[in-house]
């Protein structure tokens, strides 16, 4: 199987199992998480990659622009999230439910992402924990081994160090979800939250302004004193 056709057979049977009595469940938890990075969000000029649905515990659906690999009609586009046919800056949020486990070039997808959404927008997102239980057993669960081995399995951690790595501001990580062992869920969720099966990331794109570090300059122009003359008359020129 090609790495594109396993990537939409993951997202299409992702979706058919959480409408299922197996993935339910997780379903409720998946909504949690979309109600949590939400919260205080403005829900306008919205992106979606990837075709997971995103509903939140209020029965209130996010109504973004879709953009996933089969596309279908209404507010749906087809393509591949690694390259995106949008301007840069166009999006104020831009969510990834579990998108990043099923593209074949995660990073590539983050950048494009990064990319249209404008600055001081936010980058949302979800994913399978590999370090909970249902990462590490998951594939002998009578619920969950019908995806367990279809997941691009990426690490908490190394999703947040991309994000640092394109200039964001990691607000939030929450967890959800302690199959099989629910009962205590309300201990685990305060005291051992990074077990969750489930987790999600808000983060915001920095808004970057040009300062000059006077200290260094100055050596920078002892150093190099033709350009610092062009430097100089180059802020001249704009000041008048």
């Amino acid at each position: 199987m090609k790495i594109q056709e396993q990537n939409e057979y993951f997202q299409t049977e992702l979706t058919r199992w959480l409408a299922s009595e197996s993935g339910s469940s997780y379903a409720l938890d998946e909504s949690v998480l979309w109600d949590e990075l939400n919260n205080g969000v403005p829900a306008t000029h919205i992106l979606q990659l990837g075709q997971i649905g995103i509903e939140t515990l209020d029965g209130e659906a996010q109504k973004p622009l879709v953009f996933d690999a089969q596309g279908c009609s209404g507010m749906h586009i087809a393509g591949v999230a690694e390259y995106l046919p949008f301007k840069d800056d166009t999006f104020d949020s831009v969510l990834l439910p579990h998108t990043l486990e099923a593209v074949a070039n995660p990073y590539q997808a983050l950048r494009e992402a990064h990319r249209v959404l404008r600055p001081g927008g936010f980058l949302m997102l979800t994913g399978f924990n590999p370090r909970s239980l249902f990462g590490l057993l998951g594939r002998w669960y009578d619920e969950g081994k019908v995806i367990h081995d279809s997941i691009r399995w990426i690490d908490v951690s190394r999703v947040i160090d991309w994000l640092e790595l394109l200039g964001y501001e990691v607000h939030d990580v929450h967890y959800q979800n302690y199959n099989p062992i629910q009962k205590i869920r309300f201990f685990l969720n305060h005291q051992l939250p990074a077990m969750g099966n489930l987790y999600g990331i808000r983060a915001r794109k920095n808004v970057h302004s040009m300062t000059l570090n006077t200290e260094r300059s100055k050596l920078w122009q002892l150093n190099n004193p033709v350009k610092a003359l062009s430097v100089r008359q180059y802020l001249w020129s704009r000041d008048d």
